[in-house]
């Protein structure tokens, strides 16, 4: 629980009384995303942690291709909604780089910054944006 936390295992604990609430609520966010976004998302992430920068590039490009051709094979392109959805809108993010312990034994990012999702179990504030307005 805390000490996998402390230690960059988990993104957050929740107590035991508390896990199986916390895991539904986990997973109907889950559910509202794009799967296929999702299922290329967690392979992407895998497959490049020890590739060379260009080598994730042309494999990321091609994870993506292949990820349209599937929506249009559903009859839609969800594509670009997924990567919305995923990338611009959702409160639970998996963090990509690894975790240091800070001076106060809380988990943040490799940086200092403390992590995201130490901030869920308080209502996540809308993040500014930064360009056109949809």
């Amino acid at each position: 629980g805390k000490e996998a936390a402390k230690m960059g295992m988990v993104n957050y604990s929740v107590p035991l009384k508390n896990l199986r609430k916390e895991t539904l609520k986990l997973a109907k966010e889950l559910l509202e995303k794009n799967p296929n976004v999702l299922r290329g998302t967690k392979h992407a992430i895998r497959a490049t942690q020890d590739m060379s920068w260009r080598a994730a590039a042309d494999y990321l490009a091609a994870k993506g291709a292949e990820i349209k051709v599937r929506d249009a094979a559903r009859g839609h392109d969800a594509y670009a909604e997924g990567i919305r959805q995923f990338i611009d809108e959702k409160a639970y993010r998996p963090v990509f780089s690894p975790y240091v312990g800070a001076a106060d034994g809380k988990t943040t990012e490799k940086g200092g910054k403390p992590r995201a999702s130490a901030a869920r179990k308080k209502k996540a504030s809308p993040k500014k944006r930064v360009g056109k307005k949809k």
